[in-house]
């Protein structure tokens, strides 16, 4: 199984696609907040939802080691956790301690190049 994922890695290696980390995107986060906040509350059927601005605020300044997957996954548990609150709200809440401020010391990414 080993010698199938290496001929698959070299396989797609073969045209490269380079994206920009959502932290360095600050701009992309507003936009993509919506439509996934959008999605996270159509697949648990929650009902509306919204960010409050501390929220979206705490969005914008997370450093982002991952990417889109990682602001998807937050998003998630936020619609989660309003689901399971004993008087349902309109907004849901991003925990401030999940989320570090941009400004964090950061490990370099890794260069996936060889």
């Amino acid at each position: 199984m080993a010698a199938s994922r290496e001929d698959l890695y070299f396989r797609l290696n073969v045209f490269p696609i380079d994206l920009v980390p959502l932290r360095e995107r600050a701009e992309d986060i507003r936009c993509s907040r919506f439509t996934l906040l959008r999605g996270a509350t159509k697949k648990l059927k929650t009902g509306e939802l919204r960010l409050t601005e501390g929220d979206a605020r705490r969005l914008s300044q997370y450093a982002w080691p991952g990417n889109v997957r990682e602001l998807q996954n937050v998003i998630e548990r936020a619609t989660i956790l309003a689901r399971k609150r004993p008087r349902p709200q309109s907004t849901c809440r991003i925990p401030a301690a999940r989320l570090r401020p941009a400004d964090a010391r950061m490990p370099p990414p890794a260069n996936r190049r060889s």
